[in-house]
């Protein structure tokens, strides 16, 4: 299957802007009074299921967009620009 280098540029620039936009934080931060390692690692655990959900919500976003630019294409119509 050949990828084009446009779309697949795109999708990257997404999902760097989710990143960016999203708070990165290290392991180190989620001590909040609380010195129990376990307690630490399943905040930072609920933190990187949530960044990944994000990321994965902008990939889908990004196949739900490009799916209606091939339909567009196929029918012969515009196809709107991606954002």
């Amino acid at each position: 299957m050949w990828v084009d280098a446009t779309d697949l540029f795109s999708c990257f620039l997404a999902i760097i802007t989710v990143i960016i936009n999203f708070d990165c934080r290290e392991l180190d931060e989620f001590e909040k009074g609380s010195s129990d390692p376990d307690v630490i690692n399943l905040r930072y655990k609920h933190y990187q299921a949530r960044l990944i959900d994000t990321i994965n919500m902008v990939l889908e976003e990004r196949k739900k967009i490009k799916m209606e630019q091939q339909r567009a294409e196929a029918r012969g119509g515009m196809v709107s620009p991606v954002p």
